[in-house]
């Protein structure tokens, strides 16, 4: 099953699930496991950056391609 809500993908198995999003135009990992039981749930496992990017490129919500998860 593919689920897509507000630039947020799951694509899930019977037992597994994949999830990304499109943030600042880029294709960002999400999660890989076990199914999940909500969308908000994929949403909630996206990385958090651990300081501020520095010199870096800034994209939207703050977040660089430096430390982004990408695809």
């Amino acid at each position: 099953m593919i689920t897509i809500e507000n630039n947020c993908f799951v694509l899930e198995t019977a037992h597994t699930a994949y999830a990304f999003d499109v943030s600042g135009g880029v294709l960002r990992h999400l999660y890989y496991g076990s199914k999940l039981r909500r969308l908000e749930d994929y949403l909630l496992t996206a990385p958090r950056p651990l300081f501020a990017p520095g010199n870096a490129a800034v994209l939207e919500g703050g977040v660089s391609l430096e430390d982004m998860a990408q695809e």
